[in-house]
């Protein structure tokens, strides 16, 4: 339980670290925004927008227009404007796109068990899929007994039924279950006993509602591994 609350701690810590920054992102862009939409206005004027496009919706028979050298030099500037507001966008996008990937990479250098820890509770208790990549971390991982050990106090601290919201969340965890009664069947001679007993401690209290011919059935995580061979 102690463990189960402290990865939860660690993971509300985590995210309000990333909320922080995108707000400090998002505030930073409203006043970039601001600041070029007001430096932009400058170059309204009704004068010169009606003379460039009379002159660019002249037909052939219209005679030609002469640009005062004041107007060309307001085209110029505004011109010179909107490429500056064009890289200044950009710029900004490359930065966003630089913090998410520092981001991503922090996240892949993360302690392989404390990491582990927090995709599990995210696809238990929040009920959050795991993408490819994490689940091929996860099941990578479970040759490490730290990592099984770690996973078994996780079941072991449900003490009452619990609902997964997401029925692919719990289909998902058993897939995971699944592998480790894999390797438990491997190790036939030095079977880890209470990892066992973990597996099927939780299998009868993780349940989800599934959506069978208009029908919402309950099924419990042990019909997603009741077919396995060690049975």
């Amino acid at each position: 339980m102690q463990q189960l609350e402290e990865s939860r701690i660690n993971f509300i810590k985590y995210n309000l670290e990333k909320l922080t920054k995108h707000i400090g992102s998002l505030g930073t862009i409203i006043l970039n925004e601001s600041k070029l939409l007001q430096d932009q206005s400058v170059f309204i004027n009704s004068e010169t927008d009606l003379k460039l496009f009379i002159n660019e919706n002249r037909s052939d028979n219209d005679p030609p227009v002469l640009h005062s050298l004041d107007m060309q030099v307001q085209t110029e500037e505004y011109q010179a404007r909107k490429n500056r507001i064009a890289e200044e966008e950009l710029k900004e996008e490359e930065r966003r796109a630089q913090e998410e990937e520092e981001m991503r990479i922090a996240l892949e250098n993360q302690n392989p068990p404390e990491r582990f820890k927090k995709l599990i509770y995210q696809l238990v208790v929040e009920s959050r899929l795991m993408s490819i990549s994490e689940l091929d971390f996860a099941l990578d991982h479970l040759q490490q007994s730290q990592i099984r050990q770690s996973l078994s106090e996780f079941m072991q601290a449900f003490t009452s039924p619990r609902n997964v919201r997401d029925e692919k969340c719990l289909e998902m965890f058993g897939e995971i279950i699944r592998a480790v009664i894999d390797l438990l069947c491997e190790d036939k001679d030095n079977s880890n006993l209470r990892e066992l007993n973990s597996i099927m401690h939780s299998s009868q209290l993780l349940f989800t509602f599934k959506n069978e011919t208009n029908r919402m059935t309950k099924v419990y995580l042990h019909q997603y591994i009741s077919d396995h061979e060690i049975w």
